[in-house]
């Protein structure tokens, strides 16, 4: 599968940049004209993301933009706002010291009615490590039991998502909504076999494992996960266990199933 980094345009360190947030009326060549105007303004945009709003009629595009010099976001405002079915134009930055922010409230969806909460891989893989250091090795099997607890719990809400009750789509389906949610970087099903209960998983990066060094697999709340939507998935209790982890030097976190 093609790999392609999307970069939301969130944060900025780079204090020669600034943010435009354009409200427009969602129909075919608003965009177009948007971007048209800016490169006629010598306007590099660098990352941006075009959103439909609460009605699908309306939109709101957001981009990290790089303006040339002289160039004031007064002119590239009243430039923007001159393209029918533009509603509202925003351009400038929040400014903490050297970070910048958009100057409008981000609310991360990644389907209508489905937010999200955006965790750095380090940083949740720091929380693990401070949970492990903790609790010591009883640490790893609450760790287990949670993410076996929400697989099973998830396993209804997928189901309806995805209108189906075909185990290979449901397993397909939802562990490749979590790599494209980042909870790793790479996702890979090497085996899959419904009528014997075997799954063999394959992750790159992922949340646990990021950044961590360890002589033993760490990524004990992922198994438990597979464990638990699998096990409703497939319509018995297996056990899946990592078997290799990136945390200690393997290239892959490997997941694969073993019957209860």
């Amino acid at each position: 599968m093609e790999r392609i980094i999307v970069r939301v345009p969130a944060i900025s360190f780079d204090l020669t940049l600034t943010y435009i947030v354009v409200e427009m009326v969602n129909r075919p060549g608003v965009l177009a004209g948007v971007l048209n105007t800016l490169a006629g303004l010598g306007v590099n945009v660098l990352e941006g993301v075009h959103s439909r709003g609460e009605r699908e009629d309306q939109g709101a595009w957001i981009a990290l933009i790089k303006m040339p010099r002289g160039l004031t976001g007064y002119r590239v405002e009243k430039a923007v706002k001159g393209v029918d079915g533009v509603l509202k134009v925003r351009v400038g930055a929040r400014r903490y010291g050297k970070m910048l922010l958009p100057p409008v409230e981000l609310v991360w969806e990644v389907a209508p009615g489905m937010p999200v909460s955006i965790w750095r891989h380090m940083f949740l893989s720091k929380v693990y490590e401070g949970l492990t250091r903790a609790m010591g090795a009883p640490g790893h099997a609450v760790f287990f039991h949670q993410g076996r607890e929400a697989g099973m719990l998830i396993y209804d809400f997928w189901c309806s998502a995805m209108d189906t009750r075909d185990p290979r789509v449901l397993l397909e389906g939802a562990f490749h909504v979590l790599q494209r949610l980042g909870w790793f970087t790479h996702a890979e099903i090497r085996e899959l076999d419904p009528e014997r209960g075997v799954v063999t998983l394959a992750v790159k990066n992922s949340v646990v494992a990021y950044g961590r060094r360890s002589d033993r697999p760490l990524c004990y709340f992922l198994a438990g996960l597979f464990s638990g939507y699998a096990s409703k998935v497939l319509g018995r209790e297996v056990k899946i266990v990592e078997v290799r982890c990136q945390a200690r030097g393997d290239p892959y976190c490997i997941f694969t199933s073993r019957q209860r």
